[in-house]
């Protein structure tokens, strides 16, 4: 029942996508190894009661890299995250 929010903005290097959404948070302690990492990472229980894999992250993270992409994450706990996909602005 809550929501989730999508954005980007352009700057004059980069391209940056804002995914924000109204969840649980994820604890401080957990947000290093989740932006360092590039192996899979377990699942906490979700605000349904839900539990995931960890597969879509690591996807993600290795989309990234390949593309020469950072990804960095925002959280408090309560309140939601957001996680933020910068790209290198192709060449024209």
């Amino acid at each position: 029942g809550k929501k989730i929010f999508i954005e980007y903005r352009i700057t004059p290097n980069k391209v940056n996508l804002y995914i924000r959404d109204q969840g649980m948070g994820i604890a401080q302690g957990k947000l290093e190894p989740l932006k360092q990492t590039q192996e899979q990472i377990l699942s906490s229980i979700g605000t349904a009661m839900e539990t995931g894999t960890g597969l879509g992250l690591m996807l993600v993270k290795q989309f990234l890299k390949l593309n020469d992409a950072q990804l960095d994450v925002q959280s408090t706990p309560g309140e939601g995250s957001e996680f933020i996909l910068s790209f290198n602005m192709a060449n024209r």
